[in-house]
C-alpha cells in the first residue's frame, strides 16, 4: 500500500477563494454607477471617518480658537464704543481676529466640502485611519494676538489620505493669505491710521 503525502512549499501562495463570495456580484455599486444600499452605508462611514479626523486636526482647533478670539474682540470693541469710543489697539485686535475667523471659516467650509466629495472606490482607508494633519502656527498671527509664538505639528504613523492632503494644501494657501492681511493690519496700526 502506497501512502500519498502532500508537500507544501514555503514560497508558494495558496488561495481557494473567500467563503460565500460570488463571482461577478457587485456589493457597493450598481452597473450604472449608482451606489447600492451597502455602498451608501460604506460611503457614509468614510465621510464620518474623515470628518472625525478633520475635527481632531490642528486646523479645526485653530478655527475654534479664532472663533473665540473674534467673539471676545467683538465684545470688547462694542463695550468701548458704547462707553465713549474705541482705541486703536482694540480695533486692531478686532480686525486681526476677524481676518483669522474668516480665514478659518473658509478652511472649514472647504474641508467639509472636500470630505463630502470622497470617491468610495478610490479611497485608501488605511491611509486616513491614524493620520492627523500637521500644520504650523505662524509666529506673525500668534504674536499679533499676544499668544505664544512658535509652531505646532502632529505627525501620523501612516501618511494622510488624499482628502487630507487636499485640505492641507488649501490650508497652507489660506494661511498665507491670512498672514498677508494680518501683516497689512499691523503696518496700518503701527503707522497710526486707525
Amino acid at each position: 500500500m502506497e501512502t500519498m503525502t502532500k508537500v507544501y512549499y514555503a514560497n508558494e501562495l495558496y488561495h481557494h477563494g473567500i467563503e460565500g463570495q460570488k463571482w461577478g456580484v457587485r456589493r457597493y455599486q450598481n452597473e450604472d454607477g449608482s451606489l447600492t444600499e451597502e455602498g451608501k452605508k460604506r460611503y457614509n462611514k468614510l465621510v464620518k471617518r474623515e470628518t472625525k479626523t478633520y475635527e481632531k486636526s490642528l486646523d479645526y482647533a485653530m478655527k475654534k480658537g479664532a472663533d473665540t478670539r473674534y467673539d471676545k474682540a467683538k465684545k470688547e470693541l462694542d463695550y468701548e464704543e458704547q462707553n465713549g469710543g474705541s482705541t486703536a489697539k482694540t480695533r486692531y485686535k478686532y480686525n486681526v481676529a476677524k481676518i483669522q475667523k474668516e480665514g478659518y471659516d473658509k478652511i472649514d467650509e472647504y474641508a467639509r466640502k472636500t470630505i463630502k466629495e470622497i470617491d468610495p472606490d478610490n479611497y485608501n482607508s488605511n491611509a486616513g485611519k491614524s493620520a492627523v494633519k500637521s500644520m504650523g502656527i505662524t509666529v506673525l498671527a500668534t504674536a499679533a494676538l499676544g499668544l505664544l509664538g512658535g509652531g505646532a505639528a502632529v505627525f501620523a504613523v501612516k501618511g494622510p489620505s488624499d482628502t487630507q492632503k487636499k485640505i492641507q494644501e488649501y490650508t497652507s494657501l489660506e494661511q498665507r493669505r491670512m498672514d498677508e492681511k494680518v501683516k497689512k493690519e499691523k503696518e496700518k496700526y503701527k503707522s497710526g491710521k486707525y
